[in-house]
């Protein structure tokens, strides 16, 4: 669902292409590039028990080897979210070495979201 929402972004592929991943990121993998993971399953509730849908939190991170890069590919991402039934609890920046030893970078935006749906969606 996730995969095919952000793959199937215009504004999302014109930045990544097809690199767009669930969970795990393939070795050699050139930037930018978008990863998600689920963050947990929060079941609803009513008085009458639980009901027929549940919120599901997935974090989505957005990588490169430019800040200004990763900037325009997380708001692509932002825009490509706004048509899903989807509330954004978090939003950070940061930066990882490249390679040990090296002064490149890769930069990324992770944002977390909560998405509901039917329970056996």
């Amino acid at each position: 669902m996730l995969h095919d929402i952000l793959a199937g972004d215009a504004g999302v592929f014109a930045i990544v292409k097809d690199r767009v991943y669930d969970r795990i990121v393939p070795a050699r993998t050139a930037d930018p590039y978008v990863v998600f993971q689920r963050i947990s399953i929060i079941p609803e509730h009513t008085l009458n028990g639980e009901a027929d849908e549940m919120a599901t939190v997935f974090q989505i991170e957005c990588w490169g080897k430019d800040p200004d890069e990763v900037e325009r590919l997380a708001l692509a991402v932002v825009k490509a979210m706004a048509y899903v039934d989807s509330f954004r609890e978090a939003m950070s920046d940061g930066h990882e070495p490249a390679i040990e030893g090296s002064d490149a970078h890769d930069y990324v935006t992770r944002m977390d979201y909560e998405l509901l749906h039917e329970v056996n969606a």
